[in-house]
């Protein structure tokens, strides 16, 4: 059987409703603002959700560490390294992923992109 894994942010379209189009420097006071689901990973998700569905399966799911954010930068990027080492090392799907959301998870908690070293995935991991 083929997995598939799905990489990529989820990002929030924000879209903000107001009285007229503000000119050059005027701020203008909104009316509301509705925050609907977007980007390319949001849309992969959707797509993998409706083949496992197809083909009467389930997704594989995997929780990731939880953690106050403060910065997203480079998260991506970390998640993705991450999950090819694990890949690379031959460890199964469901622990790469895990070990890829455990090195993720401290690279939001700091300003600006910020990459673990794997001894502090490691540890983060057993614990």
């Amino acid at each position: 059987m083929t997995g598939i894994v799905v990489l990529g942010s989820t990002h929030m379209d924000l879209a903000a409703y107001v009285e007229k189009a503000p000119r050059h420097g005027e701020t203008v006071p909104g009316r509301e603002l509705r925050a609907t689901p977007g980007g390319k990973g949001a849309g992969q998700a959707v797509a993998a959700g409706s083949l496992h569905a197809a083909r009467g399966t389930e997704p594989l799911t995997v929780p990731a560490p939880r953690v106050t954010a403060v910065d997203s930068t480079g998260a991506d990027g970390t998640f993705a390294g991450a999950l090819a080492v694990a890949l690379g090392e031959d460890r199964p799907v469901r622990e790469a992923l895990a070990w890829a959301a455990t090195a993720a998870s401290p690279s939001v908690q700091r300003p600006g992109a910020s990459t673990p070293r794997r001894t502090e995935t490691e540890a983060r991991y057993a614990s």
